[in-house]
């Protein structure tokens, strides 16, 4: 049985309150690595606090999954990277296991933008997409799974099924 804890640094409260810069989101997501290095970074200093601090999960290895893509890395892989960073060197600090890093490949099928598509119609759309993990390095690991921002969590209905079709469960 999997255990699913979702964390983020940042909430959106509505459409006109954000806990972040909706200026820096968009500069992040057109490739700025100083805005991936402060998401990363927060959101480390939040998985610690909120996960590490307590020493909950310090008995096992974390293995650290971005967003699948197939050639060109998403802004989280970027922001992936600093997460990884920051918390590496918590990891270091208290003598524990260093992260290993993990990718999710992913074929896209389909060329439309999602983005103004309902939770349904982005999970029928990237259902057709195809993911492959190497799964032998998982075993009996802690896995998180890194985005840089949850609308409708249909990434994360197809991470999960991906999960269940090849039957990790850790």
């Amino acid at each position: 049985m999997r255990e699913i804890i979702s964390l983020s640094a940042y909430r959106i409260q509505d459409h006109n309150r954000f806990d972040f810069s909706a200026t820096d989101y968009s500069k992040f997501k057109f490739g700025s690595n100083k805005i991936a290095e402060k998401f990363g970074y927060d959101l480390a200093e939040k998985f610690i606090s909120t996960l590490l601090k307590e020493g909950s999960f310090t008995d096992k290895q974390f293995v650290v999954l971005p967003s699948a893509y197939s050639y060109i890395p998403t802004a989280s892989f970027f922001m992936k990277n600093y997460f990884v960073y920051k918390l590496n060197h918590f990891l270091m600090e208290s003598n524990l296991l260093p992260i290993e890093e993990a990718k999710i490949y992913r074929t896209v099928t389909y060329r439309e933008d999602y983005g103004e598509m309902t939770a349904e119609q982005r999970y029928k759309l990237i259902s057709g997409d195809k993911f492959y993990i190497d799964k032998s390095i998982l075993n009996d690991k802690i896995l998180i799974h890194i985005d840089d921002i949850r609308i409708t969590g249909t990434h994360e209905q197809i991470i999960l099924k991906m999960f269940d079709d090849y039957n990790i469960y850790n």
